[in-house]
This record gives structure tokens, sequence and C-alpha cells, in this order.
């Protein structure tokens, strides 16, 4: 029995090793989030095809997988186009990015090369990722990002000249509105809130009450702790996110704070940072992932009107993307007489990182013009770009960011009033002054 027992047990002993590794391979496999050898694939095709000249110059935008001909591209600026078809049984689509330190609208490159890697479609130049989306454009958008696929990589991290939190006296004559849409989580480089952190930080160091900036940022989901004043380095805790980059939002904000008269000697400064769009204006939230329409454009014509002769003394705004001299022109026409446009680029250039930005958070807000820390900007910022400035009333801009413009705010408000009682009173002196005499 024993001799038997021994003679069975190597059978058993397989049998168990066989069982285990049956086990083992029919647990389902995790899939790698992204097809690896069909990205690696797609470098060399653009390269043995000459599509792509130079790998260290450029960054690749893809999809995770190759897609069905049921998937349809989309522009970004929903109305400039037609959704274009994925033109083979399954594909990839390749987005090449030349100028990846700009800022969007910029020029790019689309490609369809099918996922037998045998041929390609035309080259479709255009100036913003696509939105890709499947079931002939019904369905929800596809994830398409920038992979790193070359030597150059897709997120550079941004190196900002630490603005620290300084308490210091607030007065409520001061309001500021901080507006970033990133148009979708793939756009939305960590610049930007990079560029609000800095720019609320020196606003509050300049006296702006915290309870007087309002902060629309992406989809307003997102936390930003802006001033950092706990100290805790969490966005998670006390973050400073009003709402949004909703452009119904946006406006009725700036609508209200400009017709209230509870302004008249107040100041509002206004800073955007985002994509631009040429003649469309500022890029907001993409709120269904479907590319933006006029709605999440908020464009020169429909600011001016919001701000058109404010209740404000001054307003400072700076446009900080693509294309922002598009804005400058509403200083002149009339009905801005209190404001001061400043522009990180030309009405037909691009906005380059976050080049003015990094300048501009080097001056001291609280001892320097607006218009000098712009012209410091200009002269000093090396930017790529050609920075403007137009002020509604000459001189506007030599003025401090956070001096308002009287030291009361009821005598703006009842000016008239206590004129009148100085009247009576004066008046009432003298009357007494000649009976007694």
């Amino acid at each position: 029995m024993k001799t038997l027992f021994f003679k069975m047990l190597p059978i058993s002993m397989l049998v168990m090793s066989l069982m285990c590794f049956i086990a083992i391979n029919a647990q389902p496999q995790t899939q790698e989030p992204f097809d690896r050898e069909g990205h690696a694939q797609i470098v060399r095709y653009l390269q043995e095809n000459k599509i792509v000249e130079n790998l260290e110059q450029v960054t690749l935008w893809t999809t995770p997988f190759a897609l069905d001909s049921t998937h349809v591209i989309r522009h970004m600026i929903a109305e400039r186009g037609k959704d274009i078809p994925f033109p083979y049984a399954k594909s990839w689509l390749i987005m090449i990015d030349d100028y990846p330190e700009a800022n969007f609208a910029h020029p790019v490159r689309w490609v369809f090369i099918d996922d037998k890697f045998t041929m390609h479609s035309e080259i479709i130049k255009e100036d913003f990722p696509p939105i890709v989306l499947p079931d002939y454009g019904k369905g929800e958008a596809v994830e398409f990002k920038c992979f790193d696929l070359t030597p150059r990589k897709c997120y550079m991290e941004e190196i900002a000249v630490p603005v620290k939190f300084r308490p210091v006296k607030y007065h409520n004559c001061r309001y500021a509105i901080l507006v970033s849409g990133g148009i979708n989580s793939s756009a939305n480089y960590s610049r930007y809130p990079q560029n609000i952190k800095s720019m609320y930080t020196m606003l509050r160091n300049a006296g702006y009450p915290k309870n007087h900036i309002f902060v629309y940022y992406a989809s307003g989901s997102l936390q930003l702790d802006c001033d950092n004043e706990d100290g805790d380095n969490n966005d998670a805790t006390g973050s400073d996110v009003t709402d949004g980059a909703i452009e119904a939002t946006i406006r009725a904000k700036f609508q209200a704070l400009c017709a209230s008269s509870n302004s008249e000697c107040g100041v509002l400064f206004s800073y955007f940072t985002n994509h631009g769009a040429d003649n469309d204006g500022v890029c907001l939230w993409d709120v269904n992932s479907n590319g933006l329409e006029n709605s999440e454009l908020y464009s020169p014509a429909e600011l001016a009107s919001d701000v058109a002769n404010s209740k404000f003394c001054r307003h400072f705004m700076i446009h900080d993307q693509c294309f922002a001299g598009d804005f400058l022109s509403m200083a002149g026409d009339g009905n801005h007489a209190n404001t001061v446009v400043y522009a990180a680029a030309s009405a037909t250039e691009l906005s380059w990182g976050r080049q003015y930005m990094a300048r501009w958070e080097q001056n001291n807000i609280t001892t320097t013009t607006v218009n000098d820390m712009h012209q410091d900007v200009v002269t000093n910022g090396a930017l790529s770009s050609t920075a403007g400035m137009a002020e509604g009333t000459a001189g506007i801009g030599n003025n401090l960011a956070g001096k308002c413009c009287c030291c009361y705010w009821w005598w703006c408000k009842y000016w008239y009033l206590i004129a009148i009682a100085a009247v009576v009173i004066v008046g009432v002196a003298i009357i007494y002054y000649r009976k007694k005499t």
C-alpha cells in the first residue's frame, strides 16, 4: 500500500501543477491602456514616409487604439467644418504638433494611417486638436491626446517663479475676475492653473479681498488652492475656484459688477489665460466634449459689450492667449474710457507657453504701476510674440493695480447728498452769524 502511494505521488503533483497552470491562465489578463506596439509602428511609419523629418522637434497626438470606420473627427471649433469619417476599416488618427510650446490655436497636421501600416491619407492642415467621436458623431468623445512617442515630452513641467502670499490690509473697492478654460483635459496644460495661482496670489498681496476674486477654471470640478493660505500645498483643501469657465456665468459676473453703483470708487482686474481662436476670442470649457460652440467662445464683441461704460473707475484687462490682440480695439471705441487692455500677442500671432506671465510675476505689484509691469514684460520678457497695450484714456494704466479711486466708497456714492448737506450747514451758519451780529 505504501509503495502504491509513493508511485501515485508524482502523478498527483503533476495533476495539481497542471490545474494551477490552467487556473492562472484562465484569469483575465489586464490589458494595457494603449496599444504600445501600434504607437511604435506609427513613429516608424511617419519617419519612413518622410511625414516627420525630425522627431526631436514635434509631439504626436493619437488615440489609445486604432478605431473603426464608425468614428469621425470634428474640428475643435464645431462650426468650422463638417465631420470627417475614419477612412479605413481600422485607422490610426495622428496629429503632428510642430509647435508644441505654443498655445492653441496654432498650425498642426492631421493624418490617418491604416492599422496595417500600408497607406495613409492626405495630410490635413489645421490649428487645433480634433474631437474624435464614435457612432458617426453621435457618441461621447474618445480619448485623443499627446503621447510621449518622441524625444520631445508632451507636457513639460512649467517652472514658475514662486509668488508667496503675504497678508495685507484688504479694501472692498478691489475686484478681480480670472478665467482659464483649457477646452478639455487633454488641452488644459499645467501652465494655466499655474498662471491663475500666480495672478491670484499677486492680487491678494495687492489688497484684493478673497471674496472679491472670482476664479472660473476648466469644468469647475477641478480644485485650485490659489494662494495656499493654509500652507499645506494641497489643492483639495481651501479651493478658490468659483465656477467653471462657462460663458453665461462669466458674462453675468462681468455685467453685474460693471453695472453696480458700489463699483464707482472701485478697480476691476481681469485676466484670461488659455487658448485663443483667431477672430473668435477666448476658448472656454467644452461642456459636452463635442467641439466648441459659439456659447463656449468668449468673443471680443461679447466682452466689450459686457464691460462697456463700466461703473468701475479703472479696469485693467490682460489677455494671455493666442490672437490676444483681437481685444485691444475695445479700449478705443468710446465705450471703455476707464479700461486699459494688455495683450500677450498681436491679433495675428500665437502666444507661447507662459512667457508673458513668467516675466510679469517677477515685478512687485504693490509698488509698480500696471503699465510699467507690462512694459517690463515687453522689454525684458524675451517674448516670441508681439505684446500690445491700448488705453481708453491716456495714462489710465499708470496706476497701481491695488489703488482705488477715492478714499471712501460712501463719498463716491453719496457725494451729492454730502455736498447739499455742506451747503445747508454753511447757509445756516451764515444766517445764525448775521442774526447774532
